[in-house]
């Protein structure tokens, strides 16, 4: 059943499929935009902006792994609540 909760977020058998999708666009976003600024750095001779790229597509990274892990746990959370549910 999907219903939509307060973050505005579309929930799917539990799972928060909206904002997690956002979420992940925006690290890919982030990602992205650091490549740019590395190879334009590195195109113009520019170590602050190549290094600057770097610095973002890290950031995006570290975001990304943190939502997948967030996300892993909620689905983790609700499993349990579930089976425990299931086993009154």
């Amino acid at each position: 059943m999907t219903q939509v909760t307060s973050r505005c977020a579309v929930m799917w058998n539990g799972h928060s499929v909206a904002m997690s999708a956002f979420d992940k666009a925006k690290d890919k976003a982030e990602q992205l935009i650091g490549k740019g600024k590395e190879k334009l750095g590195q195109a113009t001779d520019n170590e602050e902006m190549e290094a600057a790229g770097k610095r973002d597509q890290l950031k995006g990274e570290v975001k990304e792994a943190g939502h997948d892990i967030r996300d892993k746990a909620a689905g983790a959370a609700k499993d349990a609540k579930d089976s425990l549910r299931d086993d009154k």
